[in-house]
């Protein structure tokens, strides 16, 4: 006959059995749970991150304007990284946005299709055709990103009537004979940046000056030059973005210069999120963008 010492121990066992199953069982919910939160994020970002192209909408006030460009509208595209997760049916739809904003000037700052992927022949007439149907007033301008160094891009961008700006400069005029000054410079990682060549006719002529770059990181050697607006890409804003931490991802290039919004030495920079991805094909909390600037006085 047991005693009752030991059918406390039994007891005391079983107890312990049913605790250790009930801890293991909350330990196997939780990790469901994080697993479900995780491949939910994962979906989202894929599918509905990388989807529905918002337009970021600024106005840019300086007294050093023209008065004639007060009220100009730019549109200011990035990193389509075609291939990524931008194709036909998104270029469709991107055109279209850009249009219905009525710009006087479009500017693209680099990375027209994913790194090294392979454009047929039916891509390259995708592309161009997209290029040759977005319109504005005064001209479309183009810089090439550290992407863009191949053969493709040059077949693409002569049928089309974008105006190749890298490290070069053109005068825009708008309404009167006061020009204002938009200069482009090449890519910073393939060592083509060439800013004392971009900015040679502002250094004898005092204008409003909009300077295309690829790589943010390069605003260190336009900041003492009098430069009003400078417009970047390349980082993608970090691609996937957490609250109260930021883009997650630091592009070589883009790692100094990280957000979406600079003013330094009274040169105000904007770098867009840009469209495609990069080394992923996800975006979080960022969708892929386009920025629309109105100029005032």
């Amino acid at each position: 006959m047991e005693t009752r010492t030991k059918k406390n121990q039994k007891i005391h066992k079983r107890v312990k059995k049913v605790e250790k199953n009930l801890f293991w069982k909350k330990i196997r919910k939780i990790f469901l749970f994080l697993f479900f939160v995780f491949i939910t994020i994962v979906l989202y970002a894929k599918f509905i991150g990388t989807s529905f192209i918002k337009i970021h909408e600024y106005s840019i006030k300086d007294k050093q304007l023209p008065n004639s460009f007060h009220g100009f509208k730019v549109v200011h595209f990035t990193d389509l990284n075609y291939g990524s997760t931008i194709f036909e049916e998104e270029l469709e739809e991107l055109a279209q946005k850009i249009n219905d904003l009525t710009p006087d000037l479009i500017v693209f700052t680099g990375n027209l299709t994913k790194y090294k992927y392979k454009l047929s022949s039916e891509d390259i007439n995708i592309l161009t055709s997209f290029l040759n149907n977005i319109t504005a007033a005064t001209g479309k301008y183009i810089i090439k990103g550290n992407n863009d160094y191949n053969k493709e891009f040059n077949q693409i961008i002569i049928k089309t009537d974008f105006i190749l700006l890298d490290n070069s400069y053109d005068l825009i005029f708008y309404k009167d004979q006061n020009p204002i000054l938009l200069t482009g410079t090449a890519s910073l990682l393939k060592e083509e940046a060439d800013i004392a060549t971009s900015l040679v006719y502002l250094k004898e002529n005092d204008l409003f000056t909009i300077s295309l770059i690829h790589e943010p990181d390069i605003l260190d050697e336009i900041i003492n030059n009098k430069v009003n607006v400078v417009l970047a890409g390349h980082s993608l804003l970090g691609q996937i973005r957490l609250p109260f931490i930021g883009g997650l991802y630091d592009f070589k290039g883009s790692e100094k210069y990280k957000n979406s919004f600079y003013d330094i030495n009274n040169t105000k920079m904007y770098v867009s999120s840009g469209l495609g991805t990069s080394f992923l094909n996800l975006r979080l909390l960022n969708h892929p963008s386009i920025n629309f600037y109105r100029l005032v006085n």
